[in-house]
């Protein structure tokens, strides 16, 4: 329990309520979209110095940990070390797994070991840790010893090749209801994979809005384009 003198933020609460529930779904295009309204509101909430307690800071960094930019996991950091020093209890755990994040999506070794990568065979596991962490550092961090994070990757449910996943996009076409799933293997990666913006000589779906921005991921023979700010997904070579 967090025993603040005021009274959490209720619109930073709403948000955190909505972001909750929605990031234990697959990330289609709807919840993809929801999710940036909801940090961009935070981050104006933030902005106004609408944060006072223990309580809005964790709820702000649960809204930037979930995140797509570096940018987004610093904040995170920061927002969960001023609710530590407020006094949240899973301040300083949420702090460390900002920075895990953060370092993660720069292909560095994590700190603490937090961050979990598939292993391109359907599981997962702990991505790189920084060897000179101990133990006693983590646990200084609210952060499990290396063995039980490295357990708790070894146990997580691994996915067979080919299993459907939620539905990407879902619709009526024409009266009927039609939703599109990815169904190929995971990508053989035990790391984000590379990724970099189109460039103005690439090819282009003619179909597609001019205002969509697309980006690339992954070596070119398992490539994958995902086109923004619409959350459209698109497979290619």
């Amino acid at each position: 329990m967090v025993s603040d003198p005021l009274p959490a933020n209720p619109s930073l609460q709403a948000l955190y309520a909505e972001d909750q529930i929605e990031c234990r779904q697959w990330r289609g295009a709807e919840v993809f979209l929801a999710s940036q309204a909801r940090r961009a509101q935070a981050e104006e909430l933030i902005a106004a110095g609408s944060l006072h307690t223990a309580t809005d800071y964790w709820h702000a960094a649960r809204l930037l940990q979930h995140g797509e930019r570096l940018a987004h996991w610093w904040q995170a950091h920061l927002l969960a070390l001023a609710a530590a020093d407020l006094g949240h209890p899973e301040g300083r755990w949420l702090a460390a797994a900002a920075l895990d994040r953060w370092l993660l999506h720069q292909d560095r070794p994590q700190r603490f070991g937090t961050q979990s990568v598939g292993d391109g065979q359907g599981g997962v596991r702990v991505w790189d840790v920084d060897p000179t962490t101990t133990d006693a550092e983590r646990a200084a961090w609210n952060v499990l010893p290396l063995a039980a994070l490295h357990a708790q990757a070894a146990a997580h449910p691994r996915a067979a090749p080919g299993t459907p996943r939620d539905p990407i996009l879902r619709g009526p076409i024409g009266g009927v209801m039609v939703e599109v799933a990815d169904l190929l293997p995971p990508l053989p990666y035990d790391r984000p994979p590379p990724y970099e913006p189109l460039q103005a000589d690439d090819p282009r779906p003619t179909a597609l809005p001019p205002d969509l921005t697309g980006w690339r991921f992954g070596e070119p023979k398992m490539r994958r384009i995902l086109w923004s700010p619409l959350g459209i997904a698109v497979a290619g070579g």
